[in-house]
């Protein structure tokens, strides 16, 4: 059994581990009760560490950011730490400056999550990433399409891929001062990373379209009421914006990895492009597009393996002396009545029946 002073140094580096990179460190119940407080605990939460202990942390948190508290606990008892996550405080005074949090949950602490928390410099606020061209400082849907690809190739990645649509957030923009629409994208930025595998895996698709590649664990719905919580406090007139998400497991699809992580991009892709409407485009099943992606991708690679088109060549002249100038190649099908009686269907993926429904309309076509 080890000797109290051999505990107690523990302890010490422990302790010195957390003041590194932080002004104090807590022990929070999974309901968010403090169950353990040191450090300069006063002049950021407006508590001495001992009278800290027994207070629930999301209650100590400012109004708009007691839902985020909550889900960052959530995060951390299903296992997902956080990082550099800013948050508002309440102090005598009223609000506090906003303060950095890092979080994980231990399990030799019975479940309880750490917390070390430090006052936010102009330093601390973060960086773009060098691939990142969004004003939320999040990924774009080239960096993401990556990002994700390479989350695929790894067999042993349990994951989902949410798509969140913020209807509104367009015109909230317009009500918001352009230093005032930064500090919400920065909280976009900042949060949705948080949440996502890795702690950057979140992406902005739109001007109100959002990706996030994350752990199944993850509470979705919790994610989209702090987006909500985050406009409405931004929002002069409280109105806010409404959210829509889709969530969907690639790896649920009968769907070889090729062939997967090409429909995943498509369908990112198609999200991307839709233009500002993101209830209209998340409102359809993500999973269907997903399997018509996939289906059209099969269909296509069968074509070219089955070498099942012609090439017609067709001459492009000049309008001043009518000489031909180059050749334009038009790919043609060559089967066009029905191209599946041609295709080798063991080939195809076996996606819930589609192949029988495509073979039956080839049949009475």
């Amino acid at each position: 059994m080890a000797s109290s002073s051999n505990i107690n140094r523990e302890l010490a580096r422990y302790m010195a581990f957390a003041f590194c990179t932080a002004d104090a460190l807590l022990e929070v119940q999974p309901d968010g009760e403090i169950a353990f407080a040191t450090g300069a605990t006063n002049s950021l939460f407006g508590f001495g560490a001992t009278t800290l202990v027994g207070k629930n942390i999301a209650e100590l948190a400012a109004d708009e950011d007691s839902t985020l508290i909550h889900t960052l606990l959530k995060l951390a008892t299903n296992g997902q730490r956080f990082q550099n996550v800013p948050a508002q405080f309440q102090q005598s005074g009223g609000v506090g400056a906003p303060i950095t949090l890092n979080g994980y949950n231990v399990p030799d602490l019975g479940g309880h999550c750490l917390i070390t928390a430090k006052a936010t410099s102009s330093q601390d606020a973060p960086a773009k990433k060098l691939d990142a061209e969004t004003d939320s400082g999040l990924m774009d849907a080239d960096s993401f399409e990556l990002a994700v690809e390479a989350r695929l190739a790894n067999p042993n990645t349990d994951e989902e891929l949410t798509f969140i649509g913020l209807t509104g957030l367009p015109e909230l923009q317009g009500r918001l001062s352009p230093d005032e629409w930064q500090v919400l994208q920065n909280r976009f930025g900042t949060f949705l990373n948080a949440v996502s595998s890795g702690g950057d895996t979140a992406a902005q698709l739109g001007d109100d379209k959002f990706g996030l590649l994350h752990s199944k664990g993850l509470p979705v719905s919790d994610v989209e009421n702090q987006l909500v919580q985050f406009t409405k406090a931004a929002d002069p007139d409280n109105i806010g914006a409404e959210t829509t998400s889709q969530s969907l497991d690639p790896k649920s699809m009968d769907l070889s990895g090729p062939e997967l992580a090409r429909a995943v991009l498509y369908t990112i892709r198609q999200v991307a492009d839709s233009g500002s409407d993101a209830g209209n485009i998340l409102s359809a099943n993500i999973s269907d597009r997903l399997q018509e992606s996939a289906r059209n991708i099969a269909i296509v690679k069968a074509t070219i393996e089955g070498s099942l088109f012609d090439i017609a060549y067709q001459p492009i002249v000049a309008l001043d002396d009518e000489a031909v100038h180059h050749f334009e190649a038009l790919v043609r099908i060559s089967d066009p009545e029905c191209l599946l009686i041609r295709l080798n269907l063991s080939a195809l993926p076996k996606m819930s029946g589609w192949r029988s429904n495509l073979i039956s309309q080839c049949v009475e076509n």
